[in-house]
């Protein structure tokens, strides 16, 4: 995994990339500080619950290539 670095509001927020496979993985966490926002309050919420679960839908039984 590398580890990217971005800077928004002077506030560092990392990602990690697999380079072998092209994903991105992010903290939420540390996203939702940048916005003085608290990630538990959001994933309460019907929005994000159904979001979630569409996320979680794949279209080739769990991989993410036919």
């Amino acid at each position: 995994m590398k580890t990217i670095t971005y800077s928004y509001n002077d506030n560092e927020i990392q990602f990690s990339v697999d380079t072998n496979d092209k994903n991105l993985m992010i903290n939420a966490t540390e996203m939702a500080k940048v916005f003085d926002r608290r990630i538990d309050f959001f994933l309460k919420t019907d929005h994000a619950k159904a979001f979630i679960e569409v996320l979680e839908f794949t279209p080739f039984g769990g991989n993410s290539e036919p």
